[in-house]
């Protein structure tokens, strides 16, 4: 009776290790295709990234799709919505808090 457990045992032990073989080559395969899906709707959605806008060099009027005259267009980008401290930040009296190298 011992002899047949045994064998069922690796029996069974060789199955797992077979369907495990096939889980870790299916999501191997699995990862590659989302890979190269997600690389081709990346490359294809470039509505999104700016754009080099060439003025001809022989007009002097600016572009009129173009409001800053940096040269770059960009949908997603409006004037003022970063601007620079009103003054410089101030050295601080209090000594720091962190320390490194532990106690």
């Amino acid at each position: 009776m011992a002899r047949k457990s045994r064998t069922e045992r690796d029996a069974g032990l060789r199955q797992v290790s077979t369907a495990t073989k096939w889980i870790a080559g299916l999501a191997a395969v699995l990862t590659g295709f989302i890979t190269v899906w997600e690389a081709r709707n990346v490359h294809h959605a470039g509505a999104s990234t700016p754009t080099v806008v060439q003025q001809p060099a022989s007009s002097g009027a600016a572009d009129p799709g173009s409001s800053s005259g940096s040269g770059y267009s960009d949908p997603g980008y409006s004037d003022g919505g970063v601007q620079p401290p009103v003054s410089a930040p101030a050295p601080s009296d209090q000594s720091s808090s962190a320390s490194s190298g532990g106690s």
